[in-house]
């Protein structure tokens, strides 16, 4: 007996909306850091040159060669899946008013995995931290602590340059807009390319700020926020995500399934802190 038939174009319309939807509602850390969307093999280098010092030369002399730290670290790229089960009495379903969720399951699945891998690199990789879980700073990020970590990238010579972020906790998110500077239009810069996003995203102190349901230890006394410049952390992609559909005869069902291969790692240690805070914490009055 020959497998039920499922039109082409409901594959094709299926496999473009996928796309979509996963390219339009992107990971939030993905646009946000160094990114190499063509990784030809298992794994990708990102250079890290070091600074270079002016020198001095004697009258007549050869002017110094200086020679900067130059090395790369290495991302492995590792390969994902999805797969969801459409059953075949379920398609006239499927076609109307389910299909949209479907696309929407599945992207949203690809995405949160990215935004956790680079959470992941940056929690392993970062050196500093600011903040002590509030048994001796605050407990949230106030004034202070948002301007401490304006200084410490300062004092690393990371530049200024519209390239900085900060990835918060909704609590803490919540609590930043307790401070007038930042949640008055009066203060804060434009979102700038960032808002395609989908995310709400305020330009505060020369850093981007945005908010993560997904930072370790979200809703609890030792959670982590991380700050960083976009070039610090690299994100390599070998295989963009896609789908494939077959059909499972034991199932009476379409097999959908959404793959994709990539890794991240951290580039530069001075570009990036974490900031530690209670997220059980009482908002400030």
């Amino acid at each position: 007996m020959a497998a039920p038939y499922i039109d082409a174009s409901f594959k094709e319309k299926f496999n473009q909306d996928l796309h979509l939807e996963f390219t339009q509602r992107q990971s939030l850390f993905r646009g946000t850091v160094r990114t190499d969307g063509q990784v030809d093999g298992s794994q990708v280098h990102f250079e890290k040159l070091g600074t270079l010092i002016m020198q001095d030369k004697a009258r007549g002399g050869d002017v110094p060669v200086t020679n900067p730290a130059h090395n790369r670290v290495t991302a492995t790229m590792v390969n994902k899946y999805l797969r969801n089960q459409l059953d075949v009495l379920d398609l006239s379903k499927v076609s109307t008013n389910i299909k949209a969720g479907k696309v929407q399951q599945m992207t949203f699945a690809a995405n949160k995995y990215i935004d956790e891998l680079l959470i992941s690199k940056m929690d392993a990789g970062a050196t500093g931290s600011i903040g002590d879980y509030g048994s001796s700073d605050t407990k949230y990020i106030d004034e202070n602590m948002a301007l401490e970590i304006g200084e410490y990238f300062d004092r690393r010579d990371v530049p200024r340059d519209g390239n900085l972020f900060c990835a918060v906790t909704p609590r803490q998110w919540a609590a930043l807009m307790k401070i007038t500077s930042f949640s008055s239009s009066d203060y804060v810069g434009a979102d700038l390319p960032f808002k395609k996003m989908g995310n709400n995203m305020r330009t505060w102190n020369d850093i981007h700020w945005f908010r993560s349901n997904y930072l370790t230890g979200v809703g609890t006394a030792t959670a982590k926020c991380f700050a960083y410049h976009s070039s610090a952390v690299g994100f390599g992609i070998n295989k963009d995500y896609e789908s494939i559909w077959s059909y499972n005869g034991g199932a009476v069902a379409w097999d959908c399934v959404g793959y994709l291969s990539c890794g991240a790692v951290v580039i530069d240690t001075d570009g990036i802190v974490e900031v530690r805070v209670d997220d059980t914490g009482a908002l400030p009055t």
